[in-house]
């Protein structure tokens, strides 16, 4: 599953404005077929505050982890993942230097989880 975590935002990004962002990242990254996702509930999204406010907006940064390797994974496709993030927080801080990381995840190094959707 996908954990995508926006650092960086403005100090002064409300609830809505976090709430919108995530519904059109989340949007954005369904329709990469390739990704096979059947519900945006696959989706992990974080914003986490920064705790030094100097410089808070000029600079966001995303990081994708958790995405599992797989063939249809290919660089090409991960590179539109990062595309696709990066437009879409850029439409809403045009103001911002963006930059996006995309991390594939082999799931045979170690990994478990719990019934998300239970």
């Amino acid at each position: 599953m996908p954990i995508i975590t926006v650092q960086g935002l403005p100090a002064d990004t409300n609830e809505q404005a976090l709430q919108s962002l995530y519904r059109a990242c989340a949007a954005r990254v369904a329709l990469i077929k390739e990704l096979k996702l059947t519900s945006t509930r696959q989706l992990t999204f974080f914003f986490p505050p920064d705790m030094m406010a100097l410089d808070l907006g000029q600079e966001i940064i995303v990081t994708v982890d958790g995405l599992f390797v797989k063939p249809e994974r290919t660089p090409e496709v991960r590179n539109r993942l990062a595309e696709a993030l990066g437009e879409t927080v850029k439409e809403y801080f045009p103001d911002a230097f963006v930059e996006v990381l995309v991390h594939s995840f082999d799931p045979a190094q170690g990994f478990w989880t719990s019934d998300k959707e239970g």
